[in-house]
């Protein structure tokens, strides 16, 4: 399976129908080492959630990587 970070992109640009290329850094949003580090052995209780390229992501603490809601601009 992908890392968490990658998936975040990937699923983002699907979403918006860009190249992952023409998306922002997703290190402007979040680490993403923390980010594969923190979703790596599912033992935690959490969701983490950040604003990302114009939507709002949430991810689970097994990685489950969902898109909720668009940021106002």
């Amino acid at each position: 399976m992908d890392p968490t970070s990658t998936r975040v992109v990937d699923r983002v640009s699907d979403a918006l129908g860009l190249d992952p290329l023409d998306l922002p850094p997703l290190y402007d949003a979040v680490d993403p080492d923390a980010l594969d580090e923190l979703t790596g052995d599912g033992g935690g209780r959490y969701r983490l959630s950040f604003p990302f390229a114009g939507v709002r992501i949430h991810v689970s603490e097994t990685g489950d990587v969902r898109i909720v809601e668009s940021e106002a601009e």
